[in-house]
C-alpha cells in the first residue's frame, strides 16, 4: 500500500500501520493480558504529570543536546527499540529491518529470542544490538544461548525476568482473530537441536521455564556472560536492590506491555515510586506507554537513564520498514527536544523532577 502524507507523530504510524497489516495482525499487536489494566495503566501515568513550561531563567540551547550516556555505549538520542517477536508477521524486511532503523538512526535495538530471522542474516556484525533472552531453570543452557549472540557482535544481553511461565501471547486464544505465529522451527534463535523443544510453545515454556524467578540463576548468567547484562521487567525497589548486588548492568523498568500480568503497576508509576538513590547506582531505563516525544521527557524526568519502544517500532516498521523504523525514532527525539526547548533544558542532566508538575488528582 502507498500512502501518500508522510506521518507526523507516532499516532499516525499506528493508523498506517493498522491499514497494512490488517484486522488480525494489528489485534495481536494491540492486545493484552485479562482486561487490559496494566496496559491502559502505562499509558494513563503520564497523564498525571505535565513539563513545567512555566517561565524561568532558564533559557534552552537553540538545538538542545540528546545524546545519552547508557552506561554501557552511547547512543544519539535516550531511545531504544524494546525486544519484540516475530517481526515477519509486519514487514518483509522483518528483524534486519528492525536492525537497519535502529541503526542508521544510531540507537540499540534489542534482538527478541523469538526473531524470525537468524543473527547472520540480521546483520554481519550487530553492534547496535543487545539479544533478549527469557529465563530458564538451566543457567548452561541461557549460557549457550548468550554466547551465540555474543559471538554475532551483539553488546549486551536483555533478560526478561516477568515472563517465568512463557510469553502469553504466543498461545492461541480462539476468542481473537487468528493471527500465524510461526512455529518452534521457525524460529532459529530457538532452540537448540540437542535440547527436546516440544511441539508448540505450551510443551517448550513448560520444559524449560522456571515458573519462579531465581536470583542465583541472574547471578551466574551476569558473571559469566562477558558483556554487560540488563534485567527486564523490574517494577520495585527491592528487584532494583538486588540487581544491584548481583552486578547487572541495568535495570528495565517494564510491565511487559500489559501482556503479562493485568495486575502490574503502570511502568511510570513503578519508576516515580523506586528509592531516588538506587537512580545513582545503576542505569534505570523504562518501556511502556510511550507515545510521544513529551511521554520521553517525563520518563527522564523521573529518573530513567533512556526509553526502549515496543509497540510505536512496530507502527514503523509495518509502515516502511527499516525507514520507518527510523521514522519512528525521529518523531520522538524531534518532540522530545521540542518539550526541552519549552522548559528551558539544553542537555538530559537538565532534565529533572523539578521539569515537572504533578496534577492534583
Amino acid at each position: 500500500m502507498t500512502i501518500a502524507t508522510t506521518p507526523r507523530s507516532i499516532a499516525d504510524l499506528q493508523t498506517y500501520a493498522g491499514l497494512e497489516l490488517g484486522h488480525a495482525t494489528m489485534a495481536y499487536v494491540q492486545n493484552f493480558a485479562g482486561d487490559g489494566k496494566a496496559f491502559q495503566a502505562s499509558l494513563s501515568a503520564y497523564n498525571r504529570w505535565d513539563p513545567n513550561r512555566r517561565p524561568t531563567i532558564r533559557r534552552s540551547a537553540e538545538t538542545p543536546t540528546i545524546a545519552c550516556d547508557t552506561g554501557f555505549a552511547d547512543i544519539v538520542s535516550p531511545i531504544m527499540d524494546a525486544p519484540t517477536a516475530f517481526h515477519n508477521l509486519y514487514n518483509r524486511g522483518a528483524e534486519k529491518a528492525m536492525y537497519d532503523g535502529a541503526h542508521d538512526f544510531g540507537t540499540f535495538d534489542v534482538i527478541s529470542s523469538f526473531s524470525s530471522m537468524p543473527f547472520a542474516d540480521i546483520g554481519a556484525s550487530l553492534t547496535s544490538g543487545l539479544y533478549q533472552i527469557l529465563m530458564y531453570r538451566d543457567p548452561t543452557l541461557m549460557m549457550r544461548y548468550i554466547n551465540r549472540a555474543v559471538r554475532a557482535g551483539c553488546k549486551g544481553i536483555v533478560v526478561t525476568i516477568d515472563a517465568l511461565k512463557g510469553c502469553s501471547m504466543c498461545r492461541v486464544d480462539p476468542s481473537q482473530p487468528a493471527v500465524r505465529f510461526p512455529g518452534l522451527d521457525a524460529l532459529p534463535l530457538l532452540p537448540f537441536q540437542e535440547i527436546d523443544p516440544g511441539s508448540n510453545f505450551a510443551e517448550y515454556y513448560e520444559r524449560h521455564m522456571p515458573g519462579m524467578l531465581d536470583w542465583g540463576v541472574l547471578a551466574y548468567v551476569v558473571a559469566n556472560a562477558g558483556v554487560p547484562v540488563i534485567l527486564k521487567g523490574v517494577l520495585t525497589s527491592e528487584e532494583v536492590t538486588t540487581a544491584i548486588d548481583i552486578g547487572t548492568a541495568g535495570v528495565i523498568v517494564s510491565n511487559h506491555g500489559g501482556r503479562q500480568n493485568d495486575d502490574a503497576p503502570g511502568t511510570l508509576d513503578a519508576l516515580a515510586s523506586l528509592d531516588p538513590k538506587l537512580l545513582t547506582y545503576i542505569p534505570v531505563f523504562l518501556d511502556g506507554g510511550i507515545r510521544t516525544g513529551e511521554d520521553v521527557f517525563k520518563a527522564l524526568a523521573l529518573g530513567a537513564r533512556a526509553v526502549l519502544i515496543g509497540r510505536p517500532a512496530i507502527y514503523g516498521l509495518a509502515y516502511d520498514g527499516a525507514d520507518g523504523v527510523k521514522l519512528a525514532l525521529q518523531i520522538l527525539s524531534l518532540e522530545l527536544q521540542q518539550c526541552m526547548l519549552e522548559t528551558g533544558c539544553n542537555t538530559l542532566a537538565d532534565i529533572t523532577r523539578d521539569t515537572l508538575i504533578k496534577k492534583e488528582v
